[in-house]
């Protein structure tokens, strides 16, 4: 699955300081995860348990 690299997250929310790169990379890590997760349910099972449907 193609996901973004840490530098184009923080050009993306304008952060220039190297302060933030453990926090970004981990949560890059689990965006990742949790989309892998949610790919790889079945059709008409719904998202995996704890997320919500938002309104259509």
């Amino acid at each position: 699955m193609p996901s973004i690299t840490l530098d184009q997250a923080k050009a993306h929310l304008n952060v220039t300081l190297d302060a933030d790169d453990a926090l970004l990379t981990d949560k890059l890590a689990a965006a990742k995860g949790w989309v892998s997760a949610y790919m790889s349910i079945g059709v008409g099972l719904g998202p995996p348990i704890g997320v919500q449907r938002g309104p259509l």
